[in-house]
């Protein structure tokens, strides 16, 4: 089961879990988290820190979606997740999703820029940014360099740098 499906499968706990989800999500903006997968992590720390090179990318996207349009984006979002694990240059990834709302993040960790630029470009990526467009009400999309001596990353660190980024991107004159 996908992780924005399962989300929504908490209704066989009653209404009363839905109540009390209710009020922890107003109270402390609740979000679940998918734990990280690191399928090139062992491969990236060898290989980078072996060539010399001491830094990934971490790519962060938060999103605010239209709450009628979000099964089309979980759809995609699914399928993106799906095929991470086999991307080139793929070091580690997660999502993550406001319980009760409708806010989602990814991060995603790569080897450099190529892979990312690659994975953004691909056919699958492209359709599934199509078919979940229509459920995007704003979007932020940030990379920032991350220490490979810092990995593994948890989503502390990961909406520290986010926070960050959007500061600095605040902060550049357009």
């Amino acid at each position: 089961m996908s992780f924005f499906k399962s989300i929504w499968t908490l209704a066989p706990f009653g209404a009363l879990a839905f109540v009390l989800l209710g009020g922890l999500s107003a109270c402390s903006g609740l979000a679940l988290s998918k734990p990280f997968a690191w399928p090139g992590l062992a491969t990236a720390q060898a290989r980078l820190t072996g060539a010399g090179r001491d830094t990934v990318v971490l790519a962060i996207t938060h999103a605010q979606l239209v709450g009628a349009e979000r099964a089309a984006f979980d759809r995609g979002a699914d399928q993106v997740v799906e095929m991470l694990p086999a991307q080139p240059g793929i070091v580690g990834y997660s999502v993550r999703s406001r319980v009760l709302g409708h806010e989602v993040w990814t991060a995603t960790v790569w080897r450099d820029d190529a892979s990312i630029d690659a994975f953004v470009r691909s056919p699958e990526h492209l359709t599934a940014v199509r078919q979940g467009s229509s459920a995007i009400a704003k979007v932020e999309y940030h990379r920032v360099q991350v220490r490979v001596s810092d990995l593994p990353l948890d989503w502390s660190r990961v909406l520290a740098e986010l926070e960050r980024a959007a500061a600095r991107a605040a902060a550049t004159p357009r």
